[in-house]
């Protein structure tokens, strides 16, 4: 599973390195793991962002509103290199 947010940076992070011309090859890309669920980031996981802020001021804000999403949807394990994550209880990272 990934989130519309992170779809979201990842095309501003390309367009801010001059490479628009791959916004298509990743949407490609995402679009050829048909198993793979994409959740749509809410008001209200941006809302439960802001409260975690007190429990796990570590992280950043975008780094909390995918923890919110994790919490709603019940996930326990996250792709990320940021090692933030590691301090989260009931949350395993994974990084490849």
């Amino acid at each position: 599973m990934t989130s519309s947010l992170v779809v979201a940076e990842v095309c501003a992070w390309l367009e801010y390195h001059e490479i628009r011309d791959k916004i298509n090859i990743f949407f490609r890309a995402l679009e050829s793991y048909p198993t793979l669920k994409k959740c749509e980031t809410s008001y209200e996981d941006e809302l439960k962002a802001e409260e975690l802020k007190s429990q796990y001021s570590h992280l950043e804000f975008f780094d909390r509103v995918y923890l919110a999403q994790m919490l709603r949807l019940n996930l326990t394990e996250i792709y990320s290199n940021d090692r933030g994550f590691d301090k989260v209880t009931g949350i395993k990272r994974i990084f490849i």
